[in-house]
């Protein structure tokens, strides 16, 4: 993942792992390294279906996060109680009806964690800095090429690479059909030593 991360040509990494092989909290933890710490970034998540990513979300991105000493956390908008279910914000707190602490407001990144349906234009539009797509060799009802080749731009400003994306897949129990055909074609073309000019 570093070398992925201080390669200014590659966008991302494939991850196919064996369960309980711990690559779902890796991506999560990646994604909220860099995203708890850069100012006006966006960390996106997809999933095989919305439920899933729903759960990436809780249980690998929220659930440590709160559990974290607060010297390592940055300021988040708490309006959305402790445990925010569809965004994780580190914007200062909204308050209705008083003035928000203008100090809070300044240090705040203003960066975002969240997540979204398994589709493939989700994104589409969105400057994401990390994308955490998990289980994409079981993805229901997408074509995981087609969302590919939409989130890609998300992660580019003309033809520099400014963001990065993590695909994780549990090996065993990938689906077959076009799902496997194309993870299969996502993971030939994403060959390191086969790079080109573009």
């Amino acid at each position: 993942w570093q070398y992925c991360m201080e390669d200014p040509d590659c966008g991302g990494m494939l991850c196919i792992a064996q369960r309980r092989q711990g690559k779902t909290y890796r991506a999560s933890c990646s994604q909220y390294e860099v995203i708890s710490r850069s100012p006006n970034a966006i960390g996106g998540i997809q999933s095989k279906n919305k439920d899933d990513a729903k759960k990436f979300f809780i249980h690998h991105i929220v659930e440590p996060f709160k559990k974290l000493p607060d010297y390592f956390g940055p300021g988040y908008d708490k309006s959305q109680g402790t445990s925010p279910k569809n965004e994780l914000r580190f914007f200062a707190t909204s308050q209705r009806g008083e003035n928000v602490n203008e100090d809070d407001e300044r240090d705040a990144l203003n960066s975002l964690i969240n997540y979204g349906p398994a589709n493939e234009k989700h994104y589409d539009g969105w400057k994401l800095k990390i994308g955490a797509i998990d289980e994409y060799g079981k993805a229901e009802e997408v074509s995981v090429v087609e969302r590919h080749r939409t989130i890609k731009f998300c992660i580019t400003e003309g033809t520099r690479i400014v963001g990065k994306l993590i695909y994780t897949t549990t090996v065993e129990e990938m689906a077959g059909g076009r799902t496997l055909e194309e993870s299969k074609l996502m993971w030939e073309e994403s060959d390191p030593n086969k790079k080109d000019k573009n």
